[in-house]
């Protein structure tokens, strides 16, 4: 019955903001099979927000394929028109854009992202034709989306925001994948879109569904870029801007936040600031995100603070933890589950386990390339964990083979300079003084303390 149906979805949307997904998902499977299919006109707009809504749920916990189920339904349900509010095309393609990402999948994302962005370009266009239409009759000329038409006056409305949520997403999906320029550039433009028509004292006052400031994640965007480039100035300005603009009351965000700048300390070798970082981030993080992705990357940020203090029995434990909720919430294959790798197989090389360090970083990089070209930046990592194992074994040939790829593929995206090719021409030097080539080994040394000698 009618009563019975509206119950489920009033069931369905309290589980949601109690955050029970189970539950929600529950009611909204008894719902479905009970409209089987034929969903009232009336309800279309409000069931597709509540499939987001749950799908988002799922989608942070791990759940992706069922959270992209979800964003499905819920385009069947809006139907194939572009359009402005928060149940239309653009939007949940967008979503399914942002579970891929998450996902770890990174090209199907690009893709997605794309589209969105191409569906808003069609609405602008449908928008405007509407809008310098002729007068027929007694008809006014407003566009059918909303009044007044782009002609009239800007459109710095929600669309606006929704494509700066696009552009962030793609900014993001492309860092990723290590095309920092192009990732830059969605920042820009990002930028100038959220800000179009908005004075700059009520940019921080832009946001996304759950509270997430838009222009927090654009600095945040342009500063991981700069710090993945050793472009530390740069990246502090970006960070600082940002955090004007948060408090620990916004949980995950500030979390984020904190540690992203604890990052930049560490990169800088200013430990003592990474651990207040960590620390602000772990405050910040409630119950209901311990088990979630963010939860995930602050134990792995704290394992390699560890590693790099020479902490190895906490960086063991911090790692271990990572790996667990990596298990839980991003899945086998998840690039993410890489870097974790590489960090665990270091700290097993340091602690003397070197057939555990062997496995860790074999696992790097076999996950590497599901998701990546052979030529990512990011394969440096598992290479360099290999070649501190083959070291410590005395199996020197493979440590400089290890170690020459690790240095090429960092030389070839970040530079010559880059300041964390340190680490893997100290292993180079290593390997060269084990075999007698003082002089190779001295010039590499001079390369170190002289950046330029490159």
């Amino acid at each position: 019955s009618p009563e019975v149906l509206l119950n489920c979805y009033s069931l369905a949307t309290v589980s949601s903001m109690l955050h029970d997904r189970e539950q929600a998902d529950t009611y909204l499977r008894r719902l479905l099979d009970g409209l089987e299919g034929r969903v009232p006109a009336s309800w279309r707009a409000q069931l597709a927000w509540l499939l987001r809504r749950v799908a988002q749920q799922h989608s942070h916990a791990g759940r992706h394929a069922r959270a992209i189920e979800l964003c499905e339904t819920a385009l069947e349900l809006v139907g194939p028109a572009p359009g402005a509010d928060d149940t239309t095309v653009r939007s949940i393609v967008d979503d399914i854009a942002w579970i891929h990402h998450h996902a770890g999948e990174y090209a199907c994302a690009e893709r997605l992202f794309r589209e969105a962005l191409s569906i808003h370009e069609q609405f602008r266009d449908a928008a405007i034709e509407a809008a310098t239409a002729p007068l027929r009759g007694s008809s006014n000329a407003a566009s059918p989306y909303r009044v007044p038409g782009p002609q009239s006056q800007p459109t710095t409305g929600g669309l606006d925001r929704a494509v700066a949520f696009s552009l962030l997403g793609l900014g993001w999906t492309l860092f990723e994948r290590a095309r920092f320029d192009e990732a830059r550039s969605c920042f820009e433009r990002a930028k100038v879109v959220a800000n179009v028509g908005t004075a700059a004292s009520s940019v921080a006052a832009v946001t996304a569904p759950g509270g997430t400031r838009l222009d927090v994640e654009i600095l945040r965007g342009a500063a991981a870029i700069e710090v993945t480039l050793g472009e530390y100035e740069r990246a502090a300005a970006s960070y600082d801007a940002a955090w004007t603009l948060v408090d620990p009351s916004m949980g995950t965000q500030y979390a984020a936040l904190c540690i992203d700048r604890g990052w930049l300390a560490r990169s800088r070798g200013d430990y003592e600031a990474a651990d207040a970082a960590y620390a602000a981030a772990a405050a910040a993080i409630d119950g209901a995100e311990k088990a979630s992705a963010i939860a995930c990357a602050l134990h792995e940020s704290i394992a390699e603070l560890r590693r790099r203090q020479g902490r190895l029995r906490d960086a063991a434990r911090e790692i271990q933890r990572a790996a667990g909720l990596a298990a839980e919430c991003l899945g086998p294959e998840h690039p993410r589950v890489a870097s974790i790798e590489a960090v665990a197989s270091r700290i097993h090389s340091a602690r003397g386990d070197l057939g555990e360090a062997e496995r860790a970083a074999r696992q790097c990089l076999t996950i590497l390339r599901v998701s990546f070209a052979a030529d990512h930046p990011r394969f440096a990592e598992g290479w360099l964990a290999l070649g501190e194992m083959h070291l410590q074994r005395s199996q020197f040939g493979a440590a400089h083979e290890a170690f020459s790829t690790a240095l090429a593929l960092r030389e070839q995206t970040l530079g010559a300079r880059h300041p964390e090719l340190g680490e893997v021409i100290d292993g180079l030097v290593a390997v060269l003084r084990a075999t007698s080539r003082e002089a190779e080994a001295e010039a590499l040394e001079q390369r170190r303390v002289d950046p330029a000698a490159a």
